[in-house]
Order: structure tokens, then C-alpha cells, then sequence
């Protein structure tokens, strides 16, 4: 998807972007179920703006929301959920499987 505000250090969904990629997802059958999106110089840990944007766009928590990070020599993968207008975040185990 594009990054509405075209910089390095900060991310935004652009509106139609999303919207094309849920109609294509719902066109072919699909189900989104999370989103990702990467930290290339921190920790794979949601930021304050992290939470913020779930909340607005997840607000009932059914998404997983898996962060990677670019950060270190390999990158860490953790995978979170966030429940609800509260701000509750919880991370769970994520298992990257090869599926060949």
C-alpha cells in the first residue's frame, strides 16, 4: 500500500490504496485477517502511534497485528492484538511455518 505521507520515518495507509486492496481481498474470496508493517531501526514492539492506529482501525481487536523489525543482523518478528478502545496489548507466540 502507499505511505500517504511519503517520509522515511512514518507510515499512513492511503485511503484508496486500502480500499482497493479490500475490494481485490473480498473479490477473490479472501479474508483479511491482520496487518503488518515493518520497524526498520526500532524493536518489534508497538509504538504509542501503533496503538493509536489500531485503535481507529481496529477497533474491536480482530485483527493480528505483526510487527517486524529490521533493527538488529536478522530480523525479529512478534505478532500482537489490540483489545479494544482501551489500549490493552497483548503479544502472543507467532510461528513462521514454510509451507512447502
Amino acid at each position: 500500500m502507499l505511505n500517504e505521507l511519503r517520509s522515511p520515518t512514518a507510515f499512513a495507509l492511503d485511503g484508496q490504496s486500502m480500499i482497493d486492496a479490500e475490494e481485490a481481498i473480498d473479490a477473490s474470496g479472501g479474508q483479511v485477517v491482520g496487518v503488518m508493517h515493518s520497524h526498520p531501526t526500532s524493536e518489534a514492539a508497538p509504538s504509542p502511534r501503533d496503538v493509536r492506529d489500531a485503535q481507529r482501525y481496529d477497533p474491536t481487536g480482530n485483527f493480528v497485528h505483526v510487527i517486524v523489525s529490521m533493527q538488529g543482523f536478522a530480523p525479529v518478528i512478534r505478532g500482537f492484538r489490540y483489545t479494544g478502545p482501551n489500549g490493552a496489548v497483548v503479544e502472543f507466540d507467532l510461528v513462521v511455518a514454510d509451507p512447502t
